[in-house]
């Protein structure tokens, strides 16, 4: 082979990359085109039959059945779920730093979602670590209105969850998202909310905590 023809076909060779390279992103593209839009299908499905998050009634959770005497004095009381419902200005100032700080630390700056987490999860599972990045509110979802789904690690559940995490932040102050939380979540040993918390493993109101 002459110097020529040797020249002529690393020329063919050097165009031919580009073009390689050209196809290859046009089907990238294409690839992510069609995802989004399939994603975008299941994504309008998966929220088509979301319960009636806009009914208070819906966040409620069950407390004990008290049964009282003639003069008003309690005698027993039946519960599935051992749990008392209290207000903010009857829990301790530390129980609510504290569990933002926990569980939700940008729990006064985010939405209902918190992207910043969902990275930091994201990253934490690439490494083959573990981390949650569910928000307080999210969890709140989970635990009430979604519970019949609270045990599903699927995308559908996940999009649910967050979808109606956001339209509660529109719903609710975020102080009020708190003490919901806080009088639904489950504390272990059969108590739920932090008012029952306190009295098993304490002793103590919610409000004496420190």
């Amino acid at each position: 082979m002459g110097p020529r023809q040797r020249q002529g076909r690393s020329r063919s060779k050097t165009h031919a990359l580009p073009i390689i390279l050209l196809s290859f992103l046009g089907f990238l593209l294409i690839a992510g085109v069609a995802f989004g839009i399939g994603m975008v299908g299941n994504v309008n499905r998966w929220l088509s039959d979301l319960p009636d998050y806009t009914d208070a009634n819906a966040y409620l959770v069950s407390e004990p059945t008290e049964i009282v005497d003639c003069n008003g004095n309690k005698i027993a009381s039946f519960y599935t779920q051992n749990r008392k419902s209290i207000t903010k200005d009857e829990v301790s100032p530390y129980v609510l730093q504290g569990t933002v700080d926990v569980e939700d630390e940008r729990f006064y700056e985010h939405g209902g979602i918190d992207l910043w987490g969902i990275a930091r999860a994201a990253v934490a599972t690439l490494g083959g670590g573990h981390e949650g990045a569910s928000t307080i509110t999210q969890q709140l979802v989970r635990n009430t209105i979604l519970q019949e789904e609270q045990f599903d690690s699927t995308i559908e559940r996940k999009v649910r969850e967050a979808y109606i995490a956001v339209k509660m932040e529109d719903m609710y102050s975020k102080d009020e998202i708190l003490m919901m939380y806080l009088n639904t979540i489950y504390y272990g040993h059969g108590a739920y909310g932090i008012e029952a918390a306190a009295e098993t493993y304490l002793s103590k109101t919610a409000a004496d905590l420190t």
